[in-house]
């Protein structure tokens, strides 16, 4: 009875309440959180010149530990998204990052940039800033930490509406949740990001603006105090 249990998100609480064992637990929520000043905007210019990349083409962020191999991050669904892409005749400018371990061939319709898996977290902010859309295609996210980082970074995000990833994402503010698991509603979500400038920047300011009202550490730390004095 003098247990409280945490969950990441509404979606973790909600699967742990449906269960048997904690179906009459004291179960609050509480984000992860993110360091708002490791992970915030660079100037998107300066980092594809620092990453080498061409500065007038528009790129998609992919990321993931294991990209191919870990199948709930959606790599399959990515492929038929990005062949929707290419149906389009201005997908000619888009290219894609990749950001993980690669256990198989990349077979990708467009030219795509591997960075491989990125041990320091001091690497990251530079590869979303980078990008102009963060895509999270993933089956289900206990939270979607990938989605958080980049929005902190002010790179919008489109994902499924599932999950840990509802909670993070606002649709229509911060990036778009598409319909699961419908790689058309994703693809026209990235058109829509991609094809309106002004959309895209006012994306931008407000995924940044909800990591650090939001998910900022020290605002996640202080509600785990508050369970602690509470107890």
């Amino acid at each position: 009875n003098k247990i409280i249990f945490v969950a990441p998100s509404l979606w973790m609480r909600d699967l742990a309440k449906s269960s048997a064992v904690l179906r009459c637990a004291d179960i609050r929520v509480i984000p992860n959180g993110v360091n708002t000043e490791l992970f915030a905007p660079i100037d998107k210019a300066f980092a594809r010149k620092a990453l080498q990349l061409p500065t007038e083409k528009k790129y998609l962020l992919l990321a993931a530990n294991n990209i191919i191999g870990d199948l709930n991050k959606g790599y399959e669904r990515f492929k038929t998204i990005i062949s929707l892409l290419r149906k389009n005749t201005s997908c000619y400018e888009m290219e894609i990052i990749l950001v993980g371990k690669l256990d198989g061939n990349i077979d990708l319709d467009l030219p795509v940039h591997c960075f491989g898996y990125q041990s320091a977290l001091e690497n990251m902010p530079m590869l979303y800033s980078a990008a102009d859309v963060v895509c999270v295609p993933s089956t289900q996210e206990s939270f979607g930490l990938v989605a958080l980082e980049a929005m902190s970074c002010g790179t919008p995000v489109v994902a499924f509406r599932t999950s840990g990833l509802m909670d993070i994402v606002i649709d229509g503010e911060t990036g778009f949740l598409a319909e699961p698991y419908s790689e058309e509603d994703f693809a026209r979500c990235l058109f829509a990001i991609l094809g309106d400038a002004n959309l895209h920047k006012e994306m931008s300011e407000a995924a940044r603006n909800r990591a650090v009202k939001t998910f900022d550490q020290e605002i996640v730390a202080n509600q785990y105090l508050a369970v602690y004095k509470e107890l």
